[in-house]
C-alpha cells in the first residue's frame, strides 16, 4: 500500500498474482496464481481470510459488490464470496466460456462477460443470498481466432458500458 499524496510505502505483501485487486470496506481482495483468494486488512496488509476452494480455476480479478466479492473462472462460473470471511456464498455458471475479464459492479448490478456474452446479475444492498439467474445483456463476437472479452468498464455515470474483445494473437482474422 502506498500513500497517494507522498508515494510512501505503508505496507507490502509479497504474492504472485496474474489478475487485479479490489478494495472495499477496509479490505483488499486478491487472487494468487494458484487460485487462492485472499482478504487482507487494507490498513496493515495482514491476512483476514483466505479461500482455497477455488484453487487452479484460473480466476479473474475480483470485484467487491455489497457484502460480497465476485470472481469469475476458466469454466464460466461466477463465485460469490462473503467479503467478511471468504466463505463461498454462491456459485452461478454464466456459460461454458471462460470469464477472463473482471466482473464489473455498477450501481445495483454486477456485469460479467465471457467469450460470447455479457450478462447482468441484479443486486440489492444487504442481500444475504444470490438467487437471481443472470440476465443476457448482449451477445459478443466469439469463435473466430479465439476471441474473448478483455475488459468491461462503465462510464462515470454508469449509463454506458464499454467492452474490449480481442484475439489470442495480433495476426489478422483467420491468420
Amino acid at each position: 500500500q502506498l500513500a497517494s499524496n507522498s508515494g510512501r510505502q505503508q505496507w507490502v505483501r509479497e504474492m504472485s498474482a496474474y489478475a487485479g485487486i479490489a478494495v472495499a470496506g477496509g479490505m483488499v481482495f486478491v487472487a494468487d496464481v494458484d487460485g487462492v483468494v485472499h482478504g487482507l486488512d487494507a490498513g496493515s496488509g495482514s491476512s483476514t481470510w483466505k479461500q482455497e476452494g477455488l484453487a487452479h480455476r484460473w480466476l479473474s480479478s475480483p470485484v467487491a459488490i455489497g457484502n460480497y466479492v465476485a470472481i469469475g473462472d476458466l469454466e464460466g462460473y461466477v463465485h460469490w464470496l462473503d467479503a467478511s470471511d471468504g466463505n463461498l456464498a454462491a456459485r452461478v455458471r454464466v456459460g461454458k466460456q471462460a470469464i477472463r475479464a473482471a466482473p464489473l459492479a455498477v450501481g445495483n448490478d454486477l456485469y460479467v462477460a465471457n467469450a460470447d456474452s455479457l450478462v447482468r446479475f441484479p443486486y440489492t444492498e444487504g442481500q444475504t443470498s444470490i438467487a437471481a439467474a443472470p440476465e443476457l445483456v448482449t451477445e459478443l463476437p466469439a469463435g473466430r481466432n479465439h476471441h474473448w472479452t478483455k475488459n468491461v468498464i462503465a462510464s462515470q455515470d454508469g449509463s454506458k458500458l464499454y467492452i474490449t474483445v480481442g484475439s489470442n494473437s495480433n495476426i489478422g482474422e483467420g491468420g
